[in-house]
């Protein structure tokens, strides 16, 4: 996550104009930035140290079948993300955040024992000058996808406004829900 250079900004990033507050894109704005590509994977926040919550059940929202999620807590929940938003006045510029963040719940999606995503629920937190950390009255949502099926998660994508998004089946996980 250190290298920001290795980030490779594509996938469904639209810039036009106006402001954006990091992590949180505005479609109103004119500048929605949803997906974030990094070749050789994104560290999935609060992934280390995980203890399963609640065992995997069926996912059927959207209409997903052999789709199954499973709840995993974090044994080390504060940790930090990297987000993009656009520069107010300057449409063109995009900027780099690194948030630190205290990580409330995983999920993680399967199908037939293979995984293929991560939601992260994550809250902002604020860091003081003795490294004292305090949360912040505000969360986001983050969706780790590993599209090739390599155990490679390349893919983060920002969940829009939608209260529950839609999870995104790769192509090598609709060839095997067949």
């Amino acid at each position: 996550m250190k290298t920001v250079g290795a980030v490779i900004f594509i996938a469904f990033v639209q810039v036009i104009a106006g402001p954006q507050d990091a992590g949180r894109p505005s479609e109103s704005s004119g500048c929605r930035i949803s997906e974030l590509f990094k070749a050789d994977g994104w560290n999935v926040p609060g992934l280390s140290k995980t203890a399963t919550v609640l065992k995997e059940s069926p996912w059927t929202t959207g209409g997903l079948k052999d789709v199954a999620v499973a709840v995993v807590k974090s044994g080390f929940p504060h940790t930090s993300v990297t987000l993009l938003s656009c520069v107010p006045d300057r449409p063109e510029r995009v900027q780099v955040h690194e948030r630190p963040v205290s990580v409330i719940e995983i999920l993680r999606f399967s199908v037939h024992g293979r995984v293929f995503a991560y939601r992260v629920r994550a809250q902002f937190m604020g860091v003081g000058k003795k490294k004292a950390r305090a949360h912040l009255a505000s969360e986001m949502m983050l969706t780790f996808y590993d599209q090739e099926g390599s155990g490679h998660f390349t893919i983060m994508q920002y969940p829009g406004s939608d209260l529950i998004p839609t999870l995104d089946v790769p192509g090598w996980v609709k060839a095997t829900m067949k």
